[in-house]
């Protein structure tokens, strides 16, 4: 009777061994003064952080947080238009903060009246267009020989096939088809309309051969975003300025009358397309910039790669030179982490069965330390019912 007693007895002490918290603490989460005793940030049973540590901004963090900022700063240095189409032949155009800047597809010119003058439908449904709207500039005083009536027109499409040059279509192709152009070329040049951003356009005057029309026009091509239907895409827009000489002598004159003229356009569609040098720079080197952007993102990713297979060979050459018991300890701290979550009081009952150390709370805390130092664990925070937690984590 004495024997099964004593067998029972220390059963007893067993399963009450088994079944006793890692640390004796009133309560699971100790807001009391007997947790002072325990001289941590954290409860030892649960891990639960009661006080945080002052923050620490490392050199890397900062390094980090330096490259985001410059990073915005780039994009909001970076202006886009938005444009948006309306009823009557007009365009809302806003900055991307939402504010309107104006309503009007082109602007007042002194001793002018703008007047629009039609859609075209059915051309916009030949080429394929979203928009082909003209306006013409009539002179108030039409005495005045330095004023001339001239027209301009705006086109829309998605693609640059629907945009179909003036040049090619009364010059080159007219060649293809029948052999011979239907106009008279008198001079056919590029002219720079914009310094920043850079904006070339094209300078055509011409005679038409069946009836002797003399014309000379100047377009060019933008590329602002357009809102149709409340969706935004980027279209191609070309403006066109065209004036009718009464003879050959007064193209030149005509010619530097709509250089002027469409100036004064491209520079009202510009109020908040003056792209700053970085800008302008990127524009002009697009190819370039793509190249060296996929080069940098490339030898970011091998050389973590690289860090990071060298830092592994690193933490195991550590692991081999460890003593038998701490390395016991970091295979206890995996199996922890694979299978729950590794508080102090896991790895220490884990410890207890799995590799039936005999340890207690400050000799663990100093070899979690040790190996936190070495590299081979990492202390951390986790989350568990919405509270932070104290946790250890391997590095290999």
């Amino acid at each position: 009777m004495h024997i099964l007693n004593t067998i029972l007895e220390k059963r007893r002490k067993k399963a009450e061994e088994k079944e006793a918290p890692l640390f004796t603490i009133k309560d699971q989460y100790p807001y009391t003064e007997d947790y002072e005793e325990v001289k941590q940030d954290f409860c030892l049973y649960c891990g639960k952080i009661f006080k945080f540590s002052p923050l620490k901004i490392s050199k890397n963090d900062w390094i980090k947080v330096s490259g985001i900022i410059l990073v915005i700063v780039f994009i909001l240095s970076i202006q886009v238009p938005i444009f948006a189409l309306t009823e009557g032949g007009t365009i809302e155009y806003s900055s991307p903060s939402g504010q309107q800047l104006f309503t009007e597809i082109l602007p007042e010119i002194e001793g002018y009246n703008l007047e629009y003058r039609d859609r075209d439908y059915n051309y916009e449904q030949l080429v394929n267009q979203d928009l082909a709207v003209w306006y013409y500039y009539n002179p108030v005083n039409r005495s005045d020989k330095q004023k001339i009536l001239f027209h301009v027109g705006l086109e829309i499409a998605q693609t640059w096939s629907s945009m179909h040059s003036l040049y090619y279509c009364l010059h080159e192709q007219p060649i293809i088809d029948y052999g011979q152009p239907k106009v008279k070329t008198f001079e056919y040049k590029d002219v720079r309309l914009m310094e920043n951003p850079p904006i070339l356009g094209k300078y055509f005057a011409f005679e038409y051969e069946e009836n002797g029309q003399l014309e000379a026009a100047i377009w060019w091509y933008e590329n602002p975003i357009f809102s149709i239907n409340s969706t935004s895409r980027q279209k191609i827009a070309r403006i066109t300025i065209i004036a009718y000489p009464n003879n050959e002598e007064e193209l030149p004159i005509i010619e530097n009358q709509l250089l002027g003229y469409a100036k004064e356009i491209a520079n009202y569609w510009e109020p908040i397309k003056l792209w700053s040098p970085v800008a302008l720079l990127l524009s002009q080197n697009v190819d370039i910039l793509v190249v060296i952007i996929i080069g940098i993102l490339f030898m970011t990713i091998t050389f973590y790669l690289f860090a990071k297979r060298k830092e592994q060979k690193r933490l195991l050459r550590i692991y081999n030179k460890l003593s038998e018991t701490n390395k016991q300890t970091f295979k206890i701290i995996g199996k922890t982490e694979r299978s729950t979550t590794p508080t102090l009081n896991n790895i220490f009952i884990n410890l207890k069965k799995g590799a039936k150390i005999s340890i207690n709370t400050d000799t663990l805390l100093q070899e979690l330390s040790n190996l936190e130092k070495t590299g081979l664990i990492k202390r951390t925070i986790s989350s568990k019912d919405d509270n932070p937690i104290v946790v250890w984590k391997t590095q290999i």
